[in-house]
């Protein structure tokens, strides 16, 4: 509800987090991220393996909202499996849709009793990682990042934070899991659609190269140039 005041607190303070001039301070992020992923692919290439494309625009999306809304890294390409937040979330999420359910059922309480233990324990976990993000850019100090968290933890006039700390946790949990899972699966999507599609494909392809010529990393202008692909 937009009049919910812990979401209009936080909508108001974070919006500039979404101007363009932030998305030009994002960018150099974005494609290290993507060079991350691409150097990944190669590698899996030379060594004529498999790619998971789903869980590698899982781990590419992740790793670039962590980076790009807390300046925290999940480490996305220096192990071969996922990170645990992923598996976390996933089942917190299914979790929650169960309990959902039992909720309407006649079924005995005790039945909705296991399954909010198994959620709160899934919770638990993203609210340490969450946690765990925040205390590490304390202990660093404030003053030194132009990201989500520095805006939520730099207090106002008068000291004092104008999110409360719950607050500040549940909106990087929102970013990290809302930031990521539904770039992902567009990313996965796309990808799928360009393999079936070898026309399209072509035609996406050309105007990547008539847009970046031999530049090995594209300019922030020159990604709104990519009308096609858009």
């Amino acid at each position: 509800y937009n009049d919910e005041p812990n979401w209009q607190l936080a909508h108001t303070l974070l919006m500039p987090a979404f101007t363009q001039a932030a998305m030009r301070r994002y960018h150099p992020v974005m494609v290290d991220v993507a060079d991350e992923l691409v150097a990944s692919w190669d590698g899996h290439a030379r060594a004529g393996t498999a790619i998971d494309v789903s869980a590698d625009t899982t781990r590419v999306t992740l790793e670039t909202i962590g980076r790009c809304a807390a300046g925290y890294s999940f480490g996305a390409f220096r192990s071969a499996t996922t990170h645990p937040f992923v598996e976390h979330m996933v089942a917190a999420l299914h979790g929650s849709d169960k309990l959902g359910v039992f909720w309407k059922t006649y079924l005995p309480r005790f039945v909705a009793d296991v399954y909010e233990r198994r959620v709160r324990r899934h919770s638990a976990y993203l609210h340490d990682v969450a946690d765990r993000i925040i205390a590490a850019r304390r202990a660093e100090g404030l003053g030194r990042h132009d990201d989500l968290l520095e805006i939520m933890l730099t207090p106002d006039v008068d000291g004092r934070l104008v999110l409360g700390e719950a607050n500040i946790r549940y909106q990087l949990i929102n970013f990290l899991v809302a930031g990521h899972e539904t770039t992902s699966g567009a990313l996965s999507f796309a990808l799928y659609f360009l393999s079936r599609n070898p026309d399209v494909f072509a035609r996406a392809r050309a105007e990547v190269d008539e847009v970046w010529g031999d530049a090995r990393r594209p300019q922030f202008e020159q990604i709104a140039k990519l009308r096609y692909v858009r």
